[in-house]
């Protein structure tokens, strides 16, 4: 009869130890945490993109009528879980045009330098730009709810003359 009560005490004991220890693994892990999207950080909102830069010198040849282009350095915060990206996308849009331009996809990386060497944007198309950043979630592309308006300012060649396409 001891040995029965025994076994009994020993399956109860058992069973609340199992309980106990894996009702404490489950809230220990609890659900994964919501992903958290992307913060876009630079260029900052309403920035204006000098056109013909003198800084592109190194990197880009004159044109005389084109100028040097133009650089854009895009950066964000990483989409979390970053375990989750494939890699980024960075859209360049103007206006309501359903064309935009895809500047880059940059892996799991969470900035772009955009170089346009002997490139301008003509007057009439300075502004409405915006930016934005898509993720591709290991297949499961993830729009970003960000949109960051830019604009650009003349392209002037030396002498004041504007850019132009001969």
């Amino acid at each position: 009869m001891a040995t029965k009560h025994l076994r009994s005490f020993l399956t109860v004991v058992t069973a609340l130890v199992s309980v106990i220890c894996i009702g404490n693994a489950a809230v220990a892990k609890g659900p994964p945490p919501p992903p958290v999207p992307v913060t876009l950080l630079a260029p900052a909102a309403d920035a204006v993109i000098v056109q013909n830069d003198l800084a592109l010198a190194a990197v880009c040849p004159f044109n005389p009528t084109f100028g040097y282009g133009f650089r854009i350095t895009f950066d964000w915060t990483d989409y979390q879980p970053e375990s989750k990206v494939k890699f980024y996308t960075v859209e360049l849009h103007h206006g309501a045009s359903t064309f935009f331009t895809s500047l880059a996809t940059t892996g799991p990386v969470s900035t772009y330098d955009y170089i346009a060497c002997n490139s301008f944007v003509i007057d009439s198309n300075l502004t409405g730009w915006y930016w934005e950043v898509i993720v591709d979630g290991k297949g499961k592309v993830v729009q970003n709810p960000e949109q960051r308006p830019l604009s650009f300012a003349p392209c002037l060649l030396t002498g004041g003359f504007a850019c132009n396409a001969p």
